[in-house]
């Protein structure tokens, strides 16, 4: 168990190790949390394609809308 805290290692075999269970309640909330975000905003742009609104470019470029000016 390479990088593991040798202490957090005793303490697990020695059976002293004791888990906070809110501590692992707000972990778990806050994961799901950004993965619900995650999913919304790739939602987002995969709607912003699909609808032909996303054109990319150069910064400047005019696209391939005709110069009216």
């Amino acid at each position: 168990m390479n990088g593991v805290d040798p202490q957090l290692l005793k303490s697990v075999r020695e059976g002293t190790y004791v888990v906070d269970p809110h501590a692992v309640a707000g972990a778990i909330l806050r994961r799901h949390e950004d993965r619900r975000e995650a999913g919304r905003l790739a939602g987002m742009l995969e709607a912003l394609e699909r609808d032909d609104v996303a054109r990319g470019g150069p910064e400047g470029d005019s696209g391939p809308f005709p110069d009216v000016a």
